[in-house]
């Protein structure tokens, strides 16, 4: 399964799943002189793939940045510092970074979240990364038109009897079930509308008929 984060606004940090953007969690309506960021966060995701977690994450631009450190923790409540990756330090263009956790927990869940450092020594944290029931997945989901104003199609693997899919959930980028879809259980394809959504990176989780996760798709809402 895979989680994006997506980064908005004037103030506040970064949120835990995410695409483009200047900060998190802000209020749209403040009124600043420009500020540049440090790091200006594009997209983060974590996934999974035969029981090893890969987390990947793209920066828009980057000033002063050192590393980033990866953090992981079992109940999102005690962190753990598990791998860090060299920044690019000044950067105008957008870099795509991966980090894969070969020694991940066991526990069902397990949180992800980037702690940027400085050259200066300041850091920025950017909020969890959520992923489930890792061994269990089996069918990767598409979705086109991706990024999206509204309307997709949504494709995934036929899988039979017990495993085959059942319903969609669509989930903020706290993890939040935001919809719950039922789906034609010998369908491989269905038309969604996400106008509902606001703008942002949102996680599409196939489930089975016992709700145990059967594929997953990240999507941009635009």
């Amino acid at each position: 399964m895979a989680w994006c984060l997506l980064l908005c606004c004037c103030t506040g940090g970064a949120a835990a799943q995410y695409s483009g953007g200047f900060g998190a969690g802000g209020d749209h309506s403040c009124i600043f002189p420009s500020i540049v960021l440090p790091v200006e966060m594009l997209w983060m995701e974590a996934s999974c793939n035969n029981s090893t977690y890969t987390l990947s994450w793209a920066t828009a631009s980057e000033r002063n940045s050192s590393h980033f450190l990866i953090e992981r923790s079992g109940d999102a409540v005690r962190w753990e510092t598990v791998g860090q990756v060299q920044a690019a330090g000044h950067s105008q263009q957008i870099i795509e970074y991966t980090w894969r956790d070969d020694r991940p927990l066991s526990s069902s869940i397990t949180y992800y979240r980037l702690r940027q450092v400085d050259l200066d020594g300041r850091e920025e944290v950017f909020p969890m990364l959520v992923v489930h029931n890792c061994s269990n997945e089996v069918a990767a989901l598409s979705v086109y038109p991706n990024p999206t104003d509204g309307i997709v199609e949504l494709r995934w693997s036929a899988q039979e009897g017990p495993r085959a899919l059942r319903e969609l959930r669509i989930l903020d980028m706290n993890g939040r079930t935001l919809r719950t879809v039922r789906v034609d259980v010998e369908a491989v394809s269905m038309m969604l509308d996400l106008s509902f959504l606001a703008s942002g990176t949102y996680t599409l989780i196939g489930a089975d008929a016992n709700g145990v996760s059967t594929g997953k798709a990240l999507v941009v809402r635009l």
